[in-house]
């Protein structure tokens, strides 16, 4: 059929191409031997995403890893995620946990998330005289006066108010 170094051609070509089939049939049953039975989906971070920052659908991905590795407190479903707000920094591939969302019952109690954006909150020191008898509660609005002593060159002195801040809101009182 095949005469000189053509047929010797034919054969190598023949039992290479036996040996890659052979050797694609092994990896099949060693990949099929080795895959987790138990694989769960995870939500990770597709990106970093910042502390106190509202997370959204696409700061997000999932991953099928083996249930052993996959942190008892992590969350499964995207849905659970989005709308949530960071307590810290996550970063791009680290499996959201639980603890580290906020939703917005859990941020009510929280300070930080009571100051408005673009604002800030002040600690002021009251007494019972300029807190009204402590009637001053949460959500109240308020005015803040200051007090001065001035003295001038002369050796005079006298006193005056001032208002430093008007329609303030309360967001906390107490320890």
């Amino acid at each position: 059929m095949f005469k000189g170094v053509k047929k010797y051609w034919f054969i190598s070509i023949l039992c290479g191409l036996i040996a890659a089939a052979l050797f694609y049939v092994f990896l099949q049953q060693v990949e099929e031997q080795y895959r987790p039975d138990d694989l769960v989906t995870v939500v990770k971070a597709a990106q970093p995403i910042a502390a106190d920052e509202v997370i959204r659908l696409e700061q997000l991905m999932t991953a099928e890893v083996p249930a052993q590795y996959a942190h008892p407190n992590g969350v499964r479903d995207t849905a659970q995620v989005v709308g949530k707000i960071s307590t810290t920094d996550i970063a791009a591939g680290e499996e959201i946990i639980k603890e580290k969302l906020v939703g917005e019952k859990e941020k009510v109690g929280r300070l930080a998330y009571k100051v408005p954006l673009n604002k800030r909150a002040v600690a002021i020191s009251i007494d019972e005289t300029s807190a009204v008898s402590f009637n001053v509660q949460a959500g109240d609005h308020v005015d803040v006066m200051a007090t001065l002593d001035i003295t001038d060159p002369a050796g005079g002195a006298s006193s005056a108010a001032l208002f430093v801040l008007q329609d303030i809101e309360v967001l906390s009182v107490g320890a």
